[in-house]
């Protein structure tokens, strides 16, 4: 659940436009040509390090009336947003502090969360296409450095999607929906789309994609706040509430599992999609063969292990599909960080659109110079697979180093980009982020096969996959591996713009909507921009909104006890709910 808005004195605004002004000129190119504003007021206490990246709300604005009346011609910009006292529209420029998040309650209207999206990549010289014009991180490293730590950090690098999002909760284009029963109710907010076009995936992606979530444990603090989602904690009092194609996340724990599927399942009671993931557990992981659920639409999971179970296997085609575990969730460097600038100065381009630079006619094939190796030594058969790949190690160099937590990760990253290929084994789970990191970087990675559950998940992307790769016993078997690859129709014909989109949370999100119907319910705003409809539960007892996380002792406590077919709810229970839920979408 994301904590309540920072609650601070309310100024007049007066005192706002007087305390600390900062003036400024801004243009802004419409259809009909360009409108120019002058507009003011950056208070003190914004300037002095407190978050920015303030909105005007579209119902502040709207209240404003057609007139535009003297107050509203006055209004201070936020954050480099103003008001076009003729078209009425928001005017969105370049932030002079960008990307951090803040709230406001303007007016009087209600609470939203309005954030400026990053800025565009930078263009780079030669065609957009192909990888003889793409930098390489090696070449970057000390521009990316700049960007992290220099004088004029970016501070975007960083964060959810929900948190570079823009939140409209009431505006002139959305419809008004909210329902309630006796112990809840459910709201839909639109939520934009576009930060999710650059948003590399990651672990905590599936909170990010939920409406509601149940969590193993509590991993959303961070330096200077708390990681915010739009998924709210799924309290029991909230399942009356739920309207059809609401997705649930279930972190992929034993115990969470059971508590869903035998204490909150049997009172769910319309179509749901269900998330598990956030473990190194396989997906599904406990009670696979409730893939037949009547009401479950899809089942989404990292981590994939199709289960022998009949009813798994009848219903997985169609109902299960695999998700990218992507780069590390909590508790981990952020590697976002760290590529994202690199990212940017290319223009986020497929790195494999080009096959030359794998070309071993122009570059003949050499293990050492080519293969890069670089992975923690905690499992047997990972120190095993490491001996065969690395038995000339250097303690000097990057690759085959065992210090694996003494070297900076620039200069791991810049290491890794010299190679054309990475190794990337099998950890605690069977997915690994040093794949992602490696596809992003434009290495092709070499993991262990998991037939087919592996082809699957890594459909569209170059990785080259090796059965019982934990069991090699010469780096001969890798290079045959690597050269049958580069030789095949699979990879020479192929140019994975397809598998490179699905490394961005919008290739997901667009996935889920499709799935769930949802896409018929995307809203455009005045400006053109799309907006997804995140459902909001909340209880109305608030005494009882309380966090319950899993891990905790006495938590998701439930009986004993199988969930059989005879206790799955039809169709039809909640029909005349979400007949209703569906009409207040229109206007």
């Amino acid at each position: 659940m994301a904590p309540p808005a920072i609650k601070r004195p309310r100024q007049s605004l007066t005192r706002r436009l007087m305390t600390g002004s900062v003036w400024f000129m801004a243009t802004r190119t419409l259809m009909t040509g360009s409108v120019w504003f002058m507009a003011g007021s950056f208070t003190t206490r914004w300037l002095s390090g407190e978050p920015a990246g303030r909105w005007l709300s579209e119902q502040a604005l709207s209240s404003c009336g057609s007139s535009m009346s003297s107050l509203c011609e006055t209004l201070p910009p936020k954050n480099g947003i103003g008001v076009n006292s003729t078209s009425k529209e928001i005017l969105h420029l370049q932030p002079l502090l960008a990307n951090e998040m803040d709230r406001m309650d303007f007016l009087g209207s209600s609470k939203e969360r309005r954030l400026e999206l990053p800025p565009p990549p930078q263009e780079i010289d030669g065609s957009s296409t192909g990888t003889k014009q793409l930098i390489r991180y090696f070449e970057a490293r000390h521009q990316i450095n700049e960007t992290m730590h220099g004088k004029n950090k970016s501070k975007d690098l960083s964060g959810t999607a929900y948190e570079r999002a823009q939140v409209v909760k009431h505006a002139p284009w959305m419809p008004r929906r909210k329902m309630c029963k006796e112990s809840c109710c459910v709201e839909a907010v639109a939520i934009s789309l576009a930060q999710d076009e650059h948003q590399i995936i990651h672990g905590r992606d599936a909170m990010d994609l939920s409406d509601l979530m149940v969590r193993h444990y509590d991993r959303s603090h961070r330096k200077g706040g708390r990681v915010q989602f739009h998924a709210q904690m799924l309290n029991e009092k909230m399942l009356p509430c739920l309207v059809p194609g609401t997705t649930i996340f279930v972190e992929n724990h034993h115990k969470d599992l059971l508590y869903f599927w035998q204490k909150l399942r049997p009172q769910i009671e319309v179509p749901y999609v269900l998330i598990t993931s956030l473990s190194d557990g396989n997906s599904p992981f406990a009670r696979s063969e409730n893939i037949g659920d009547p009401l479950l639409m899809k089942w989404y999971g990292t981590n994939p292990k199709y289960s022998k179970h009949p009813t798994f296997q009848k219903h997985y085609e169609k109902k299960f599909k695999p998700m990218h575990l992507g780069l590390a969730g909590f508790g981990f460097v952020k590697q976002e960080q760290h590529l994202l600038p690199y990212l940017r100065l290319n223009n986020f381009t497929n790195p494999f659109l080009d096959k030359a630079r794998w070309d071993f006619s122009m570059e003949p094939f050499d293990f050492e110079k080519d293969v890069f190796i670089h992975f923690g030594l905690h499992k047997d058969h990972r120190r095993a697979l490491w001996q065969v790949l690395c038995p000339n190690a250097s303690a000097t160099s990057v690759s085959c180093n065992r210090n694996t937590r003494t070297l900076a990760v620039t200069e791991i990253y810049a290491e890794t980009s010299k190679h054309r290929f990475g190794v990337s084994p099998v950890g605690e789970g069977y997915d690994c982020y040093r794949t992602y990191e490696l596809l992003l970087l434009g290495v092709i990675p070499i993991i262990e096969e998991r037939y087919p559950e592996s082809h699957d998940l890594f459909e569209g992307l170059p990785v080259i996959q090796m059965p019982n790769m934990r069991n090699a016993n010469s780096t001969q078997q890798f290079t045959e591996a690597i050269k049958s690859y580069i030789e095949s129709d699979k990879f020479q014909n192929a140019n994975f713009e397809d598998g490179w989109q699905r490394l961005f949370l919008k290739y997901q999100r667009q996935q889920l909507l499709h799935d769930t119907g949802r896409d018929k319910e995307i809203l455009v705003d005045e400006q053109g921009r799309e907006y997804y409809q995140a459902y909001h539960y909340s209880v109305r007892d608030k005494s009882a909104e309380n966090k319950v996380f899993c891990s905790e002792k006495g938590s998701c406590e439930f009986k004993n006890g199988g969930l059989g077919k005879k206790d799955w709810p039809q169709r039809k229970t909640q029909t005349q709910w979400g007949e209703q839920w569906a009409k207040s979408g229109r206007f």
